[in-house]
């Protein structure tokens, strides 16, 4: 079976245009949240972006996180066991319960075709992927999910 994937730069357009955000997280099947292994501020600004997947998001979507810049080792400010540990802890509150951990390089391409296969192979595998985009979806329970997100921060 034969999936096209389209890459899009949400967080460009979510600063450029916020209104176009939560339109295009509610017909994404996938979402990848990425942060700079070696700048810890943005591994802390991920939970931001993953409160809003949850607000915005289709209840079956799939998240990867992925640490960026993999190859630099003698400035990693966050470690791979943290970025781990933080998808875990993620994936307790997300009700498909699948937060996909990746650590990549861009200068190398380590892990890149890795994340987008994990990511291939999830959507290939769920009944919903036979469903269109833009079906209509129950909302999830999100006040109870927003909850437990506010108590792991």
């Amino acid at each position: 079976k034969d999936l096209q994937l389209q890459v899009w730069d949400m967080m460009t357009t979510h600063w450029r245009y916020p209104p176009l955000l939560p339109a295009k997280l509610h017909s994404t099947n996938v979402v990848f949240i990425c942060y700079d292994s070696t700048d810890r501020q943005s591994f802390m600004s991920c939970r931001d972006m993953f409160t809003e997947v949850l607000e915005h998001g289709r209840d079956d979507v799939i998240i990867g996180l992925i640490a960026t810049k993999c190859d630099l080792v003698d400035k990693r400010e966050v470690s791979a066991d943290k970025g781990a540990a933080f998808a875990a802890e993620l994936s307790s509150v997300l009700p498909s319960g699948v937060v996909q951990f990746t650590e990549t390089s861009s200068k190398t391409g380590a892990g890149v075709e890795q994340a987008a296969a994990k990511a291939a192979r999830h959507i290939a595998r769920r009944p919903s992927a036979q469903a269109a985009p833009d079906a209509p979806l129950a909302p999830p329970p999100r006040r109870r999910i927003l909850k437990e997100l506010c108590t792991l921060m």
